[in-house]
């Protein structure tokens, strides 16, 4: 029993792989090297790392490009897919945004992890991780209508709105296509209305509000702690500091 966990030992040690990892390049192909200088990938890939020029290892895995397309090969020189997507990228976590042609003429995005598993299927325009959930948009004619989805592709926010982006720890500044923007959880609940043109993040559980040109906060339940009436307000470690507009009378020269 002994002599098979030392045995075991030995294996483990001669197959872990030194980080970090530096591309190299030779005959025109691209391979990898481990802080010690050792070859850990032969230079045998048209490009090592992602889509977007940038170069990472996720997982102990990056991506590698062969004939136009890219496809996940771990550390150790095993290719965990094959060269199946247009384009590759790092997100958060051990996930990875990929797309792939969906038909001759469509481009879909989808999410996979560092395994090769397909974490979001590939029905989307595109795609964009925030955490536990992802902002996802679809093509309808000429507009891309933005969602919200969870990891698990369940719908929380439906597919009708012009964008949605986080601002801060568990809310999303919804827009429609006239313009005005809602707090939503990251639940999909609203918790405002559709009347704010524009919202800063969350500072001290409240976030400024911009309506008409003139500016206000809300809290994060979606209560206005402030209507717009002011010209500026900035939150600081000391305190909410708000100044009133500008008021000017009209005098004739006497």
């Amino acid at each position: 029993m002994r002599l098979i966990l030392i045995l075991a030992v030995l294996v483990c040690s001669l197959t872990t792989v030194a980080g970090p990892f530096v591309p190299f390049e030779e005959n025109g192909k691209f391979g990898l090297k481990n802080e010690a200088g050792q070859i850990v990938i032969p230079a045998k890939y048209d490009a090592l790392g992602w889509s977007n020029g940038t170069f990472s290892v996720s997982g102990n895995v990056t991506g590698y490009k062969l004939g136009g397309t890219w496809g996940i090969v771990s550390v150790t020189n095993q290719q965990i897919t094959q060269a199946d997507y247009l384009s590759l990228m790092p997100a958060e976590g051990s996930l990875l945004i990929a797309t792939k042609k969906s038909s001759p003429v469509v481009v879909s995005a989808g999410l996979i992890n560092t395994e090769g598993k397909v974490i979001i299927p590939f029905t989307y325009a595109g795609v964009k991780v925030h955490s536990l959930r992802i902002v996802a948009f679809v093509r309808d004619g000429n507009k891309f209508k933005h969602g919200l989805i969870s990891l698990e592709n369940k719908v929380l926010i439906p597919f009708e709105y012009k964008n949605i982006y986080p601002i801060g720890s568990l809310r999303y500044a919804v827009e429609d296509f006239t313009g005005k923007i809602a707090l939503y959880s990251e639940g999909g609940k609203q918790i405002s209305g559709f009347t704010i043109d524009s919202l800063s993040s969350f500072k001290q559980d409240v976030a400024i509000i911009y309506e008409n040109g003139k500016q206000g906060l809300i809290n994060r339940e979606g209560q206005l702690k402030s209507e717009a009436k002011f010209r500026e307000i900035t939150i600081t470690p000391g305190g909410i500091h708000a100044r009133m507009p500008d008021e000017w009378r009209v005098m004739t020269a006497e």
